[in-house]
């Protein structure tokens, strides 16, 4: 949920208002990081006052008394707005950062400017840095200059003041009214992987640009793709006519489809004009394909299509009245205004719970193949104890004990019949330990399922954890497995906390040999061990209901204890929150 709202309240920044201009147009862009993999600009005022708005603007300002009521109690006012800037990129965590700026061409009032974007509960609780903080998961605003505000995440926001704006470069800076840029990314890449092959030169694109401009009561749309060489433009261009060919047969076939709904008799006066309307649109449609150009120069390949306002409709115009509407409904609502000039914080609240935070995501393709695997190993896992302890009627041992209380070898040995490794569990010695010649031999098998994906080794980085509290506990002292006996041992039924919220297994930062009885002990108190492969900022654990996650290594220690244990009533699963209250 916390990306959700990141990128919502992102993209209604960028809806609401429009980018950058505290001085020269686009300078607001020296806000945003130049890491951001994609940026956008709107420049609000020459869109608002220029001739396609030109007679909404009329009816808004028409508004007399109530409209001047509602320009005092904004701040930026909005025939003051004037550009913003927003960006978006994947932060070190695996999950989208953002941050947009917008400038006035008057001072902005921070008390109302919070009001206005964070709504009525929002507090300044950092005085010293000037941080307004909307509440919940909400973002953190800032004025930077007297004429420009930034908001976003607290994180993105304390790093862009302490960055400070920097120069807009030429390459750096969106042409137009309306400018976004997508530049090549990981998450590009995954896209790229899904395009269809005759499609598939687009995905080499090292960034990709669209901006939009109205020139009269037209609008002009333009288009630029980026490559690393003239061969891959070239082929670029072959791919855009083979969709132009594909569009045009697609509107031909839509066409068809709408002629013979029409020679129905049973169709009402109102589904016979929306079959009209739909005709209308496609020819239109064609018209507008037909007329596309596309022009290669050297490694560039652009476009521009002018369009007749007309053609677009009321949905530029009615955004931005909604926009307004809102603003309108938050500034004018039955709810009084606080008596004092802002909102006094109210006393932080004791440390309560809330659910699970949402599961990171891999920073880059190979990453999310590699977790992708690694969960499909970790559901096989699963799958394997449901088929033991619906054979024997008991999950099987972490690790099988003997006599004198040594752990002999892993509860990986038992699962093998479940995982079609039948042949190497018939040769293995059951009452031998996993280092004993004969089994040590076989340990140096690599089982695929229990091996790391990426370079898989007869080592594994799936453990479990082993306490009277866990999911997991030791054979009793003697047991052997060719003899079954379940006392001692665990069923289903004893994770009252539900299978779904005790975790099963995990990565660790630490390999083993698959064999060995070598796990994590688990006493509720003693600190967790590491998490995770390699550098990555998560772990791929499953839990006993067969489902596979991705948990974040920083994950807090009580989160992790409540997944780990499979009794202690502390489902649906909580971590503390140490946010401010509003």
């Amino acid at each position: 949920m916390r990306a959700i709202r990141m990128l919502h309240a992102a993209l209604c920044g960028l809806l609401a208002i429009g980018f950058c201009r505290a001085g020269q147009p686009g300078e607001t862009l020296g806000w945003v990081p130049p890491e951001a993999n994609l940026t956008a600009r709107v420049d609000f005022k020459s869109l608002w006052r220029g001739p396609l708005f030109a007679d909404y603007r009329q009816a808004v300002l028409r508004g007399g008394a109530a409209y001047s009521l509602l320009q005092l109690r904004m701040s930026p006012r909005l025939e003051d707005l004037e550009e913003v800037s927003a960006g978006v990129w994947m932060g070190p965590d695996g999950m989208p950062e953002f941050l947009v700026a917008l400038s006035s061409a008057s001072p902005i009032n921070m008390e109302k400017a919070a009001r206005l974007f964070l709504g009525n509960s929002a507090v300044e609780y950092d005085k010293k840095a000037g941080l307004w903080w909307a509440g919940e998961a909400g973002p953190v605003m800032a004025r930077v200059e007297p004429n420009t505000l930034i908001f976003g995440l607290e994180k993105q926001v304390r790093e862009a003041i302490g960055r400070k704006k920097v120069p807009v470069t030429p390459e750096r800076m969106l042409a137009g009214q309306m400018a976004v840029r997508v530049s090549k990314n990981s998450f590009t890449d995954g896209l790229g992987a899904a395009i269809p092959e005759e499609f598939a030169a687009l995905g080499k694109a090292s960034s990709t640009s669209i901006s939009l401009d109205a020139v009269g009561k037209s609008l002009v749309v333009s288009a630029e793709m980026r490559f690393s060489s003239e061969e891959e433009s070239v082929a670029a261009v072959k791919a855009l006519e083979n969709a132009r060919k594909m569009g045009q047969g697609a509107i031909e076939q839509g066409r068809q489809q709408i002629r013979s709904e029409l020679k129905k008799t049973d169709k009402s006066l109102a589904e016979h004009g929306a079959l009209v309307f739909g005709m209308g649109g496609l020819n239109l449609l064609e018209k507008d394909l037909d007329k596309v150009p596309l022009v290669r120069e050297g490694k560039t390949v652009s476009t521009k299509l002018s369009m007749d306002a007309s053609q677009v409709g009321l949905m530029g115009p009615m955004m931005a009245l909604g926009f307004y509407g809102w603003m309108a409904e938050a500034q004018m609502g039955l709810k009084p205004p606080p008596a004092q000039g802002r909102p006094i914080p109210v006393p932080a609240e004791p440390r309560e719970m809330e659910r699970e935070p949402e599961a990171p995501k891999p920073v880059n393709p190979r990453e999310a193949a590699v977790s992708a695997r690694s969960q499909n190993n970790l559901k096989q896992i699963a799958i394997a104890l449901h088929n033991h302890e619906a054979a024997y009627g008991y999950l099987p041992p972490a690790a099988v004990v003997d006599k004198d209380g040594k752990p002999l070898y892993s509860w990986r040995v038992l699962l093998l019949p479940f995982m079609e490794q039948d042949a190497l569990f018939r040769k293995w010695k059951l009452d031998e330990p996993w280092d004993s010649p004969n089994n040590k031999l076989l340990s140096e098998t690599v089982v695929k399922v229990f091996a790391d994906p990426e370079k898989p080794t007869n080592k594994t980085h799936y453990r479990v954890f082993v306490g009277e509290k866990a999911g997991w506990l030791n054979s009793p002292r003697g047991w052997s497995p060719d003899q079954p006996n379940w006392k001692g041992l665990l069923k289903f039924a004893a994770f009252t906390d539900g299978l779904s919220n005790t975790l099963a297994v995990i990565e660790t930062k630490d390999a083993v040999n698959w064999a060995a009885p070598d796990d994590l002990p688990y006493d509720g108190i003693k600190p967790l061990p590491a998490l995770g492969v390699g550098d990555r900022q998560f772990a791929n654990t499953v839990f006993f209901d067969g489902a596979a996650r991705r948990i974040a290594i920083n994950t807090s220690e009580l989160a992790m204890r409540v997944m780990i244990e499979r009794a202690d009533g502390g489902a649906p699963l909580g971590v503390p929150d140490s946010r401010p209250k509003p």
